[in-house]
């Protein structure tokens, strides 16, 4: 290489680089190119960070299942999310990180189950809580919290985990209807799952973590909540009205980014 005398070339400074995900792939946000990796498959998977920089991420868990059994099923609570989105990022250095995916709690024929956890870089997303049921109109606590389930008297929502979802909702007497999940954007109201939160760190904005909803009086089935970490609905499958079992909810999802750009 020759040097124009005067003039000091400058090495170009690494940019953050890691590999692992599911999927990975590059978009461009506010004209930052960033490399995105996507862990969207339940279970236990690796990030190799090669060069140490900041990176985003958005961790949600498991939702909650719906509640089941006479009729009148609560909503799941949506999984605990943690994200850099909207703050700053996070500094992580070279070696590799266990990233592990939640699973969505199942509908019962009673109470739903909890979602399970996922976790990344030493945090863990709380699975959200299951709704009330059949034996147990209580909600279950969790990221956000199970709706409670009405039957000839009152249940009561479940708590949500502080700084990543809200309660689920308690049920209505003597309307008959049972209370919806909290999501991670706010508590569950009536029979309504919680707002979920519009996040974009994949270059696309997504509703994630919304709250599952409960029954409506005798036996309306509410609608489904399709958003990744959302709780179950109560009470939407089943042959006759004791077996009536809610929807499970969906699975978690760890999401991370960094810029690629030279810098």
């Amino acid at each position: 290489m020759t040097l124009t005398p005067g003039k000091m070339i400058l090495p170009a400074v690494p940019t953050p680089w890691a590999e692992g995900g599911n999927l990975v792939y590059d978009i461009v946000d506010s004209g930052i190119t960033y490399r995105v990796h996507e862990f969207n498959v339940v279970g236990s998977n690796s990030l190799k960070v090669l060069n140490s920089g900041n990176f985003d991420y958005l961790i949600v868990a498991g939702g909650g299942g719906g509640g089941g059994g006479q009729g009148r099923g609560a909503g799941g609570g949506a999984g605990g999310l943690l994200t850099t989105i909207g703050s700053s990022p996070t500094l992580l250095s070279s070696q590799t990180y266990t990233i592990v995916v939640g699973e969505g709690g199942a509908g019962n024929a009673g109470p739903g189950a909890n979602g399970t956890n996922s976790s990344a870089f030493g945090l863990t997303a709380i699975g959200g809580g299951g709704g009330g049921g059949q034996n147990d109109r209580n909600g279950k606590n969790g990221g956000s919290g199970g709706g409670g389930a009405e039957w000839f008297g009152v249940g009561s929502g479940g708590s949500g985990t502080v700084g990543q979802g809200n309660d689920g909702a308690p049920p209505q007497f003597p309307s008959n209807s049972s209370g919806g999940g909290g999501g991670a954007g706010g508590a569950g109201s009536g029979t309504s799952g919680g707002a979920g939160l519009t996040i974009n760190i994949d270059g696309n904005s997504t509703i994630y973590a919304k709250g599952g909803n409960g029954l409506i009086g005798e036996g309306v089935s509410p609608a489904i909540a399709t958003t990744k970490g959302g709780g179950g609905s109560g009470s939407t499958l089943g042959a006759t009205f004791n077996t009536k079992i809610g929807s499970s909810g969906n699975s978690g999802i760890v999401i991370v980014r960094y810029a690629i750009s030279l810098h």
